[in-house]
């Protein structure tokens, strides 16, 4: 099977993706062209991300971040790449504390 043998949904059409409202225990849960469908998207962040990094792919969605063992590297990483894509970020902080 090629990367072109089934048809992405347009990006940013999430209520129509193969994903939407899907748990995800493995790796295993995913279809090869599903796996080929994540890794066409990750190619467009890539070069996103090599044009200087600014885009609005993802406005108009807010990603919540958790982390449960401290890590102020690894969640600044995540919200600055979910800012870099145009949309907005929800923290939270302390979560084992507060949850």
């Amino acid at each position: 099977m090629s990367r072109h043998d089934f048809v992405r949904p347009p990006l940013g059409d999430f209520h129509t993706s193969p994903f939407y409202g899907r748990d995800v225990i493995s790796a295993d849960d995913f279809t090869n062209a599903e796996v080929l469908q994540i890794s066409d998207l990750a190619t467009q962040i890539e070069m996103i991300q090599r044009n200087g990094g600014q885009s609005d792919i993802l406005r108009g969605k807010t990603a919540c971040i958790t982390f449960y063992e401290p890590s102020t590297r690894t969640s600044g990483s995540f919200q600055a790449a979910m800012l870099r894509l145009g949309g907005a970020v929800i923290a939270t902080h302390d979560p084992q504390h507060f949850s």
